[in-house]
């Protein structure tokens, strides 16, 4: 597979559609900076499924459209589009050429397609999984990241190599594999939480079940017997209610005439009576309306007060935005200064760096000439002075010794005084020069003690950075731990939620009743719900109230009226309901209370109990007469002294009866557990809280711990920068101690030689000395001749005397421009390091900059919705005031009615009592009838009610022929009663709920297994996947370090590198570290190494993973700008060699590199600021 075209159109600067096709080998992209070179490398890695708009050189994804210059317009969409040669097949889809198109509009919307057909960024990003073209596999590298190779963490930098072992693939399926896994240990928790609640359900529904059943046959008979006993009765009252009926018509007709004149004063009144309660309800409702009214209105004040309150915080944090934009903006312009101001003296200490270069040219080619000078006149000057001593001999044999030596004694006494004068500068000057050694000697020492205490610190700080790491991944573990904790409480509690919102538990009459919406105004809720019971007491209760606790309660008989009937209606089955206002307590009386003072003695369950008050009365006739003790032997002890009591139920569910029954033995099974399950519930909800809690503590100590950890790190950076500039101030001082040494050998020579010649000199004045006795005459023809001899030897020794001192003084001057030229080297660096720092500082002040403005843009449409909210609560307000006054005028009118009714009321009343005193004897007959008819109508609608809620026909029962006498059916009815009482407490849908119970257990049993057949094999799975990813990644490794150790020789022509694993006994988990030593160097940390240095290393070890994994084409962003010439050339064969079996696109600017190139793509920018590209093909011979 290889790169085949390139299009782009909208992308970055390339805003006019653009194609780059591809040959083979090497094509370089090549311009200007600022040209869009690196915009072609952003458009690949884009198309291939990049996410990361800080990869991309943005800060949002939108930035990757053309955003306009002054003489081009914005574009609204992006595109790229990648076409790849598929031939070979290497891509896992059946198409020889592949069309990989991305697109994003500034709406946000994005669109991806393969070969012209819509899909997902995830099916682009699985295409090229495990190809090496994967963001972890380094197949385009950007610019600045060929050093974070060298720089990301040993656990990162294994990534490299699990791209190129083709394990990402395994590792993403492991990943998918434990969350499936943890996700089956929840539904393992919930499933099994649900089984031991159905588990502790299905006993006691057994029992239930097998009650109600013998209840069912008893309550059959006892409605056949009680239905005769019923017709006798019926009969009875037939006969009786007829003779009264008519006694009672006799004495109606007498109280007839008085009664029409009441009547009418009776509708008088009711009518009075009628408005009166009118006006009374309508002053209610009013006033009901104006308290209703002042809570809207103090409400809305407390609302306008809160928003007030939130718009000035608003206001208030958009200020402190607006400053730090303003600080943020003013450091930001002060960097840029500072940025302009670095380069402008980065750039003028460059310039005098050369000058000062130039100038030690010249000076050195000066100084060679004037020292060729010296030794022509030191030829020049010996030649004549052997001709002068061979003329002094001639003319000693011309002149009186005498007169001829005093001349030469004068002569040689000052060449002797000028050498010895110059022997004493120089021994003056060689004496300075030591002093100055010595004192860079000492500031060498200085300096290393320095650094040896930088790196002292240094140490320390790390050891210290070790134990902090340490605590904080023990803080982390107990994180995990917390958190794994809170998991496993919430899996609980959602479970026992579930089951309490659904009415686990509770019969199917009860759930349906409590699951129907129409119903909550009817219902005030379950016994179970309404109260709340003392730890450790819970199975006390729901064996004391038994199926009472899904008894419901309702505020009237009338609701519960309509909750049977809807029962009735729906074939709901049977349900017990506990009317509020029909309840009556049933509690112990204060005589028989003393005996719960007993030892042992809990109280009655009413008491016990925590309940709302108006409860009260339902509790108190549930548990009024029913006593908790600590345990059976307390609970004997009570009933034998206690009277009039329900049951005695014990701590640990064992129940006494006032028959002297008793019931206990082991808990195997539970009973409904409601009470339980909501004790539960509110015991994991504290302990819920209770983990939560400790997990925010533990957050703040672990942030505490980063933070500590990230200042170590600061300190840390501060003395690697301290220590590099030590070495740098070193290498300097070496630099001028070398120079200084030069400087003394070369002062000490010129002592030596001048020495030499005071020497000689003196041994030639002790040669004329004995020749003084053997010299000649002929002095008259050569006393001419032997001034100018002297003359011309003086000025020889003048000029060579000068020439001297001018070679000595450019000699000291070469050196000291020497050292400046180290010093101002020393500056460039130095201001280097500034711009970098410089160039961090902006990055990181700009995005405060885009954070505060996201901020301040949010709040400020807060603000608007605000103000919007609290007009409209004004508004309100102002309404609801209106109202008042409105309604207060109302009510006074009210006020007024009612008071006249009242008068009106009391005169027809008076009226009223007079009429009545006119009928009273006739009134009291009539009474004691109706009294005696409505005995009878009472107890037959009695009868009626109880054949109603039988579902018996009243009719049918009252043509009933019975036989057998009353007395005989009454004493059969209350022995079967005595038998339904014997059973207790029976649910009438148990036999249905166990089925359904039974049911569910069978279908979550099975379940069950299901999910651990299911977890069992994914465990094997991620086994499986464990041992090829070992497998691979070691054999990874070792064929990528072998690579690198020759790869990292060739290029640097010796030295040694080499990869190893952090912990080689977890493969899985393992860290890879990097040792490399260049030639003549020590073993250092890598940044130590130059840029130079640390580029060719990376290059080293990305081209040994090429090595052993090629990639079909690989994308480099000048890579290449650190490298000298020398290094230039061998990446430059090197890549050559790389592009016999991988396609390679470079991005570059230096020669080498294009030289090396096939093809040559130039990229330029025009006014418009639009990139354009020039196609240039290369011929490569050899």
């Amino acid at each position: 597979m290889r790169l085949k075209r390139l299009e782009m159109v909208g992308f970055k600067s390339f805003a006019n559609r653009v194609c780059l096709e591809f040959g083979s080998g090497i094509t370089a992209i090549v311009g200007p900076n600022g040209s869009g070179k690196s915009n072609i490398s952003d458009a690949v890695r884009w198309v291939l499924g990049e996410q990361s708009a800080r990869q991309l050189r943005g800060s949002k994804m939108e930035d990757v459209i053309f955003s306009g210059s002054d003489g081009k317009k914005p574009l609204g969409m992006a595109e790229v589009q990648l076409t790849l040669d598929n031939s070979e097949g290497y891509l896992p889809i059946e198409f020889a050429e592949v069309t990989v198109t991305r697109r994003v509009y500034r709406s946000g919307e994005s669109q991806f397609m393969i070969n012209g057909r819509q899909c997902r960024l995830k099916d682009i990003q699985d295409l090229f999984t495990d190809t090496g073209l994967g963001r972890e596999g380094y197949a385009i590298i950007g610019q600045g990241q060929i050093d974070a190779v060298l720089s990301v963490r040993s656990q990162d930098r294994r990534v490299l190599l699990e791209e190129t072992a083709g394990i990402i693939k395994y590792r993403q399926r492991k990943e998918e594999a434990l969350k499936k896994i943890e996700q089956t240990n929840q539904d393992l928790v919930r499933v099994t939480d649900i089984l031991n609640e159905l588990d502790q359900r299905l006993g006691p529904l057994q029992k239930e079940a097998e009650k109600a059943r013998r209840y069912q046959e008893l309550a059959g008979e006892l409605l056949s017997v009680e239905q005769d006993f019923y017709a006798l009765q019926l009969q009875e009252i037939d006969t009786e209610r007829t003779s009264l009926a008519a006694e009672y018509r006799d004495v109606s007709q007498m109280a007839e005439k008085i009664g029409t004149e009441l009547a009418e004063l009776e509708q008088k009144a009711a009518e009075v009576n009628r408005l009166l309660q009118e006006l009374e309800l309508n002053l209610e409702q009013g006033q009901a309306r104006q308290i209703e009214l002042a809570e809207r209105q103090n409400a809305l004040d407390s609302e306008i007060a809160l928003k007030n309150e939130r718009r000035k915080n608003n206001t208030h944090r958009l200020s402190a935005l607006a400053e730090l934009r303003k600080n943020r903006i003013r450091q930001k312009a002060d960097l840029e200064d500072k940025q302009l101001q670095v380069k402008t003296e980065l750039e003028a200490a460059l310039l005098k760096c050369r000058v000062v270069e130039e100038q030690i040219g010249a000076e050195e080619r000066q100084f060679a000439e004037q020292q060729k000078r010296r030794d022509e006149l030191r030829t020049a000057l010996e030649t004549a002075k052997d001709e002068f001593f061979e003329f002094m001999r001639s003319l000693t044999e011309l002149r009186n010794f005498q007169r001829n030596f005093a001349k030469e004694e004068e002569t040689l006494a000052k060449q002797i005084e000028v050498r010895q004068q110059a022997a004493a500068e120089s021994a003056s000057r060689l004496d300075e020069v030591e002093k100055a050694a010595a004192e860079t000697q000492r500031l060498h020492q200085l300096y290393e003690a320095q650094m040896a205490e930088t790196q002292k610190k240094a140490a320390e700080f790390k050891q210290k950075r070790v134990a902090l790491s340490q605590e904080a991944a023990r803080v982390e573990g107990k994180i995990r731990s917390v958190q794994a904790q809170a998991t496993k409480i919430q899996a609980r509690l959602n479970t026992l939620r579930e089951l309490d919102a659904d009415y686990e538990g509770y019969a199917v009459s009860v759930k349906r009743l409590m699951q129907t919406e129409a119903h909550r105004q009817l219902i005030l809720g379950t016994v179970a719900d309404v109260i709340q019971v003392p730890p450790g007491l819970e199975l006390a209760f729901e064996v004391a109230l038994g199926s009472a606790l899904q008894n419901i309660i309702t505020p009237n008989e009338s609701a519960a009226q309509r909750l049977i009937e809807w029962l009735k209606q729906t074939n709901g089955g049977r349900a017990t309901f506990l009317p509020l206002d029909a309840m009556r307590s049933n509690e112990f009386p204060p005589a028989l209370r003393r005996h719960l003072e007993q030892p042992g003695v809990l109280g009655t369950g009413a008491e016990l109990a925590q309940y709302d008050p108006k409860f009260k009365p339902v509790i108190s006739s549930l548990l009024g007469r029913t006593v908790i003790t600590e345990d059976l032997d307390s609970a004997l002890a009570l009933r034998r002294t206690l009277r009039s009591f329900s049951r005695i139920v014990t701590r640990d569910g064992s129940v006494v009866f006032p028959s002297g029954a008793m019931t206990g033995g082991s808990q195997t099974t539970r009973t409904s557990g409601l009470l339980s399950r909501k004790s539960e519930i509110a015991q994991l909800e504290a302990e819920l809280d209770r983990q939560s809690e400790q997990a925010k503590q533990l957050q703040a100590a672990l942030k505490e711990l980063q933070d500590a950890l990230n200042e170590i790190d600061q300190d840390i950076n501060a003395l690697a920068q301290d220590e590099i500039q030590s070495r740098l101030e070193l290498q300097r001082l070496n630099q001028t101690l070398e120079q200084l040494k030069k400087d003394a050998e070369r002062e000490l020579e010129s002592k030596i030689r001048l020495e030499e010649d005071i020497a000689h000199l003196q041994e030639t004045w002790q040669n004329l000395l004995a020749q003084q006795e053997t010299a000649a005459a002929k002095l008259s023809k050569e006393e001419e001749a032997e001034s100018d001899h002297r003359a011309a030897i003086h000025n020889l020794e003048q000029d060579l005397h000068v020439l001297e001192q001018e070679i000595n003084e450019m000699q000291s001057k070469i050196g000291a421009a020497k050292v400046k030229l180290a010093e101002e080297k020393g500056g460039v660096e130095k201001l280097r390091m500034q711009l970098t720092n410089v160039d961090s500082q902006l990055e990181e002040v700009e995005a405060v900059l885009v954070e505060a403005q996201t901020e301040e843009t949010e709040l400020t449409q807060g603000q608007a919705q605000l103000a919007e909210e609290i007009a409209a609560a004004e508004k309100a307000l102002e309404q609801i005031r209106q109202e008042r006054k409105e309604l207060a005028a109302r009510l006074e009118q009210f006020k007024e009615e009612r008071d006249q009714k009242k008068a009106e009321l009391a005169e027809l009343n008076t009226r009223l009592q007079n009429t009545n005193k006119q009928k009273t004897q006739v009134e009291r007959r009539l009474y004691r009838l109706e009294s005696d008819i409505q005995l009878k109508a009472g107890s037959e609608t009695r009868i009626l009610e109880l054949l109603q809620e039988r579902e018996l026909n009243p009719e049918e029962v009252r043509n009933r022929t019975v036989e057998k006498p009353k007395a005989e059916l009454k004493s059969r009815i209350d022995g079967l009663r005595d038998q339904i009482r014997g059973l207790g407490m029976v649910n009438p849908t148990a036999a249905e709920e166990y089925d359904q119970v039974r049911e569910r257990h069978h279908f979550l049993t099975i379940q069950l297994n299901d999910l651990n057949d299911a977890k069992a094999q994914l465990k094997e799975v991620i086994e499986e996947m464990d041992e090829v990813c070992i497998s691979k990644f070691m054999e990874t490794f070792t064929a990528v370090r072998s690579e690198f150790k020759k790869l990292f020789t060739e290029l640097f022509r010796g030295g040694q590198a080499d990869l190893f694993l952090t912990d080689p006994d977890s493969p899985l988990t393992t860290g890879i570290e990097i040792m490399a030593q260049p030639p003549g160097k020590k073993l250092q940390n890598l940044l130590l190494l130059s840029g130079g240095e640390r580029a060719l290393t990376a290059i080293a070890l990305l081209f040994a993973i090429r090595r052993v994994r090629p990639t079909p084409f690989c994308i480099l962003d000048e890579i290449d700008a650190a490298l000298d010439e020398a290094n230039l050339h061998r990446f430059a064969k090197l890549m050559r060699q790389f592009s016999q079996t991988t396609q390679v696109l470079t991005i570059t600017h230096r020669q080498a590199t294009m030289e090396a190139a096939d093809a040559l793509y130039g990229v330029t920018m025009n006014d418009d600021a639009v990139s354009q590209i020039i196609s240039v093909k290369m011929n490569q011979e050899g």
